[in-house]
């Protein structure tokens, strides 16, 4: 039984597959092209970087942008008290450079999937050490 886009096939009969999403595409495993071998790993050093670069990013805006959430977060906090104004203020700075800092590894690992597809020689061969592209990409 295998799956392709949403269908499945089972002695030679095709059902459709409702668990498949379109944005899982289609699960192939390059071969090399050099020795045809299916022991291929996918580096992802493109991604890794951009997410790591994003995460930075994403943190230091987060950081700068904190001192407004850490204002917001004094004004709620003071209603409880002046405990509640210093939590509010930490809590608020705390959430700032968290959300800043996951969305921009989110954005940075998406472009770095993308230098990986279209740039760089993404997969090796663990039989020749040979480097290629995604031939389906």
């Amino acid at each position: 039984m295998f799956t392709t886009r949403g269908f499945f096939f089972a002695r030679s009969f095709l059902f459709f597959n409702p668990f498949h999403h379109p944005s899982q595409g289609d699960f192939r495993v390059p071969s090399c092209p050099q020795c045809q071998s299916p022991r291929v790993e996918t580096l992802d050093r493109g991604r890794t970087a951009g997410a790591t670069i994003g995460a930075v990013a994403g943190a230091a805006s987060g950081a700068a942008a904190a001192l407004r959430t850490a204002q917001l977060g004094a004004t709620y906090g003071s209603l409880v008290g002046p405990a509640g104004t210093v939590l509010g203020a930490v809590a608020g700075a705390a959430m700032g450079g968290l959300s800043g800092g996951a969305v921009g590894c989110e954005i940075g690992s998406q472009i770095g999937k993308a230098v990986d597809q279209n740039c760089l020689k993404n997969h090796h061969c663990l039989e020749c050490g040979h480097r290629f592209r995604d031939p389906y990409a």
